[in-house]
């Protein structure tokens, strides 16, 4: 018996007969020069005039949206962009249905992108495209065995937009989203491949993480990623002098009436107890106001209340 035959039956002779579907995969043979069967699924490289071609059967995807594509071009440019098997998609009309910020993208960064390229798919498929979960850095993170994983995230994502934009706004409890100047363009978000290179070349993310759990642990009056946004930014100055100050203003034991320490957090206690919520712009304002006078030994009856906050630089 000749069992060769068996183990090497192309999948290729298993076509489909409709009519319509073949549409699609005339198309694509004509845009990649090529007689490859593209019902079947096929690997290519999309390269900016390719995208181009594919993106003339963009007829019924949603508005462009810039900014996107101005934060994947960047990825692509900065080599962040990997191939994940994840495909471009042509209906059995031969219409595009999905990754068109993704196409205009490789176009705007010149850059040659790895896809498969399918076609000949149900014209209603463009209904359930995008509507699974996206993975969260956290995620991505502990698929990488590191640990504290999702506080880890969040530090380091409060940490990077501190960084390329010096914004007040890395201090808000909810930085879903947070806009990173090196990594993207101004419209772009931070990519969980950039936290991953991020916490992978650098130890500081995870100490700050680690810490800011025991800070956490000791007062809930900021969230842990609060906490090691200051423990990251003040350890750069002093490391010592960082687990001091954050964990006297956590425990608030052994504290004299006039340390700024103490009068920072006997004012954040008392939002905690009213209903008057300080902006998180001027508690950023404070806590680094706080610091400065700790380091150098200063001595402070309270906390005033700028008409403009302005950030100082760190003592």
């Amino acid at each position: 018996m000749n069992t060769q035959t068996n183990l090497h039956v192309p999948v290729q002779e298993k076509k489909p007969t409709t009519k319509v579907s073949d549409v699609s995969n005339v198309i694509l043979r004509e845009i990649f020069g090529t007689n490859e069967d593209f019902r079947i699924g096929v690997i290519k490289d999309i390269t900016p005039a390719i995208a181009e071609n594919l993106l003339k059967r963009n007829l019924i995807n949603r508005n462009l949206r810039d900014g996107h594509v101005d934060w994947l071009a960047n990825q692509m440019r900065l080599g962040y962009w990997k191939f994940t098997g994840d495909s471009i998609k042509l209906n059995c009309d031969g219409i595009l249905v999905d990754k068109q910020h993704t196409l205009h993208a490789i176009v705007k960064s010149g850059t040659t992108q790895r896809f498969v390229v399918i076609g000949g798919l149900d014209d209603k498929i463009i209904e359930v495209i995008d509507t699974g979960i996206s993975r969260t850095a956290g995620d991505v993170l502990k698929m990488n065995s590191i640990q504290n994983a999702n506080t880890l995230a969040g530090v380091c994502r409060r940490i990077l937009n501190f960084k390329s934009r010096g914004q007040i706004s890395s201090f808000a409890r909810s930085v879903k989203g947070v806009k990173d100047g090196i990594a993207t363009t101004q419209k772009g978000f931070i990519s969980n491949a950039r936290i991953l290179e991020e916490v992978s070349s650098n130890s500081r993310y995870s100490d700050a993480a680690q810490n800011s759990l025991k800070f956490y642990e000791a007062s809930r009056m900021l969230s842990p990623s609060q906490y090691g946004l200051l423990y990251f930014l003040f350890s750069e100055k002093d490391p010592d002098s960082a687990w001091e100050f954050l964990s006297k203003f956590s425990n608030g034991v052994g504290l004299a009436s006039d340390s700024p320490i103490y009068v920072l957090r006997q004012r954040l206690e008392r939002e905690r107890e009213t209903k008057v919520k300080f902006s998180d712009s001027l508690k950023m304002y404070w806590f680094f106001t706080c610091w400065n006078k700790f380091r150098r030994g200063e001595t402070l009856e309270q906390l005033t209340t700028p008409v403009k906050v302005e950030i100082p630089e760190l003592l």
